[in-house]
């Protein structure tokens, strides 16, 4: 029995190749800056970071910050007016309206601030 048999060709389809092409990011300017902040406030701050895993405390700093930001910018109409020079370093005095006993004048007067809580200090690159 002889078998006689012919090659054949075997079309094969060029299966088209795709490439993914990410969409181009923006890079936005960040800064780095150092923050004091009550311990009890960042023990929790790095508890949530710990348990969700895709949570930076860079995250929660930017998010509380912007908040925050939002809520002073609505009450103000707007945004503020840009600064014209540095912000003064240190804390800022508290200020407290009293009324005289000699005359019914309110007047600004300068009180030492309370001991904060305890505090750590913490640098975040936003």
């Amino acid at each position: 029995m002889n078998l006689n048999i012919q090659p054949t060709e075997i079309s094969v389809a060029k299966v088209a190749k795709t490439k993914v092409v990410k969409a181009p990011t923006v890079k936005v300017p960040k800064e780095k800056f150092n923050a004091l902040m009550p311990k009890d406030l960042l023990d929790r701050a790095k508890n949530i970071s710990f348990f969700t895993h895709n949570v930076s405390l860079t995250d929660l700093v930017v998010e509380g910050l912007s908040l925050v930001v939002d809520r002073y910018e609505q009450e103000n109409g707007g945004k503020f007016d840009t600064r014209t020079g540095n912000l003064k370093k240190g804390r800022k005095p508290k200020i407290v309206l009293e009324e005289q006993q000699t005359t019914s004048a309110v007047v600004n007067t300068v009180e030492k601030a309370p001991e904060p809580e305890p505090e750590v200090e913490v640098e975040v690159e936003i």
